[in-house]
């Protein structure tokens, strides 16, 4: 028991003494930064409760040794020390006094005390702006230094303003006459209106009197020929420009005299009327009804291509889906929907693909015949989907389109050309199937035969004509105008002395041989 309550004593010994050391070198310290900073007399004060705490605290010794003498009080008594010879003779004792050391403080503190010290002195000789420099810096190292503070203070107080800097002044502004001003400004204002609105006028009559022109010119049908306004023929290739509706009274009477009804020459495809092609027409018949392969009808415009396929529609309906397509179409999309609204019915328009295609051609009860006209235009984006469709079991194609259909096809898509079976070539009609064509259009119309046509007048509507259908109707139309004009009742040999040559000016086909 007695051990343990001598070591807590000894620790509690050891705790005190720490404790004081700790007290004395925080009072030291204090004295030291109050010593720095020029509070002498605080520092002194401390530095006399360390030694009473601490008498033999020896940096708190020498310090307050310096300030005293820098206080201008009597030094502390000096330790002496006694010299003893190395002989056994004894010598007078002699007292020495060792020169006090320097405190050791911290260096930035001492460079504030020195800057503070050349600050005080500058001060003292009305230097301001200098001594303004030292404290600033003094305070730079000890921020809120209480002496420089107040000698900033002070200088700041007696430090004279700055002369007044006197800028040259501009001459006054002349006074705007603002009415005159507004005045000129409206003359300008006018005068630019004026412009701009006649520039305008004369782009407006300008672009009026080319819309004008333009209204009044008659673009033809067929060729895209500009005509004048009261052209009633196409001063190119011959084309009527003028409809039935517009003809006048003298000539509705001609036609009354022959039982017209309308003008039997129009440019219309009439399927009923087709004629001519008897060979090619039992060629294309034959392939169908075998299902051996794809058709491919070809010949120069206006020699009835579209006729025959228009009229293959209407007489292969009994037996097959027969579908006709105007123009290949850009999307193979369109293509499709067009074969499903044939085979399911209107209203079916939407997304499908080859595959439900060949679901319903398999349910069909009929054959599916595609009929592509202008098909020189086939793409070769859809190319490939379109022959894909035409090898589904129960599809045939017939294409047709001008001569270059043929080599286009051997040249961009052999797949689909070794698929042809039948290549036919429509090149014109014969005189007899010139007749007979001119005799189906005015039968039609409620004429009887060909009156007023003569078969001289036939003859050289089929050497201007070439024998191509098309050049056929339009050479009657016009001959039928000539006469109307000229008041004829019969129409003879002098046929279509005056028609425009553009599309007639190379020599009549031979006769066809069938």
């Amino acid at each position: 028991m007695f051990k343990k309550l001598l070591l807590i004593g000894l620790l509690l010994l050891l705790a005190v003494t720490a404790a004081q050391a700790a007290l004395d070198d925080d009072l030291y310290n204090r004295a030291a930064q109050k010593y720095i900073t020029g509070d002498l007399v605080g520092a002194e004060s401390d530095l006399v409760r360390v030694l009473e705490l601490n008498p033999a605290h020896e940096k708190a010794k020498e310090l307050l040794g310096e300030i005293r003498k820098e206080l201008g009080r009597a030094p502390a008594p000096a330790t002496t020390t006694t010299v003893r010879a190395t002989t056994t003779t004894f010598l007078p004792r002699t007292t020495v006094t060792p020169p006090a050391p320097r405190p050791t403080v911290p260096d930035k503190y001492q460079k504030a005390r020195e800057l503070l010290s050349e600050g005080e002195k500058l001060f003292e000789q009305e230097k301001y702006a200098e001594a303004e420099k030292y404290f600033l810096e003094v305070l730079e190292i000890l921020p809120g230094h209480k002496t420089a503070s107040d000698r900033l203070k002070e200088i700041r107080e007696r430090k004279p303003a700055p002369p007044p800097v006197f800028l040259p002044q501009a001459p006054p502004a002349p006074v705007a006459d603002f009415g005159k001003t507004a005045r000129e400004l409206l003359i300008l204002g006018g005068a630019f209106a004026l412009v701009v609105v006649y520039v305008l006028i004369r782009l407006g009559y300008s672009v009026f009197k080319r819309s004008m022109a333009e209204r009044r010119m008659q673009v033809c049908p067929d060729c895209r020929t500009k005509n004048p306004e009261e052209a009633e023929f196409c001063q190119r290739c011959g084309t009527r420009l003028k409809a039935w509706t517009v003809i006048s009274g003298t000539k509705k009477k001609w036609f009354s005299k022959f039982g017209w009804k309308h003008n039997p020459f129009t440019l219309d495809v009439i399927p009923t009327l087709f004629t001519g092609y008897s060979a090619q027409v039992e060629s294309i018949l034959d392939k169908l009804s075998t299902r051996s392969g794809h058709i491919l009808v070809y010949g120069d415009k206006g020699v009835g291509k579209t006729t025959l396929l228009r009229w293959l529609s209407d007489n292969l309906k009994k037996d097959n889906h027969a579908i006709y397509v105007a123009r290949p179409p850009i999307k193979f999309e369109d293509l499709i929907n067009q074969v499903v609204v044939e085979l399911k019915g209107k209203g079916q328009k939407g997304k499908y693909s080859l595959y439900e295609v060949e679901d319903l051609v398999k349910k069909a009860k009929k054959p599916v015949v595609l009929l592509i006209d202008e098909a020189h235009e086939v793409s070769a984006e859809i190319e490939q989907q379109m022959r894909s469709l035409g090898d589904i079991h129960g599809v045939n194609l017939i294409l047709a389109g001008l001569p270059e259909t043929k080599e286009k096809i051997k040249r961009d898509s052999p797949p689909l050309y070794d698929r042809m079976v039948l290549e036919t070539y429509i090149e014109h009609l014969s005189p007899e199937e010139t007749r007979d064509m001119i005799k189906k259009r005015i039968e039609d119309a409620g004429g009887q035969d060909v009156k007023p046509f003569t078969n001289d007048a036939i003859g050289n509507i089929f050497k201007m004509s070439k024998g191509r259908p098309r050049m056929i109707l339009k050479v009657c139309d016009w001959v039928i105008a000539d006469a109307i004009k000229n008041n004829l009742e019969t129409i003879g040999a002098e046929v279509g002395k005056d028609f425009p040559k553009g599309e007639t000016e190379a020599p009549p086909p031979e006769e066809k041989k069938t």
